[in-house]
């Protein structure tokens, strides 16, 4: 009888839904911030083009606004958390389901992204250590900027919590299953 797990996990359900929760939870929440961002951009583009706002624009000798850099940093560890983890989700998934041919692909594509996830880490490493400088000149200069407050309220972690969950669910019913408990 094949193992029900990958035998990293030495056949413990604990161990397989514990891994498969938190790396399809990072993969998730990670895609869906990359997703709300490049959203979230469009839909500021579109407002200004409505509008015929041209203050909003970054001016010529600057390539890109403060927010637009803060994105792009982002944007990029987000992509490294997606390539490191979604192809292990991918390859947990299929475990026991799909034949050797597909595994061994689906092996190789988890090496491939593996080695990818170097170039947005790094990426986002030199753009905030060539911004810092700047960024920091920035944000304290007069007028002072507004403070930032931080305040944790239910509704700002509503979708990130209702995404949590459906992982949740899929990981224990994943688990289930492949434990033989159905």
């Amino acid at each position: 009888m094949p193992p029900r797990f990958p035998p990293v996990f030495d056949d413990s359900p604990v161990a397989y839904a514990f891994a498969l929760f938190s790396l399809s939870l990072i993969s998730a929440i990670a895609l869906a911030m990359l997703i709300g961002s490049m959203l979230e951009e469009r839909r500021a583009r579109e407002v200004d083009r409505i509008v015929h706002n041209r203050v909003r624009r970054a001016p010529k000798r600057v390539e890109m606004t403060l927010l637009q850099l803060h994105r792009l940093i982002v944007s990029g560890f987000l992509l490294t958390i997606l390539f490191g983890a979604l192809p292990d989700v991918i390859v947990m998934l299929s475990w026991g389901e799909a034949d050797d041919g597909t595994m061994f692909a689906l092996f190789q594509l988890d090496r491939f992204f593996d080695g990818l996830t170097a170039f947005p880490l790094v990426g986002s490493f030199i753009l905030s250590t060539m911004a810092a400088q700047s960024v920091d000149h920035r944000l304290f200069t007069d007028p002072a900027p507004p403070p930032v407050r931080l305040s944790f309220r239910w509704t700002s972690f509503g979708d990130k919590l209702k995404i949590g969950g459906l992982v949740l669910c899929i990981a224990v019913g994943v688990t289930l299953y492949k434990a033989g408990l159905r």
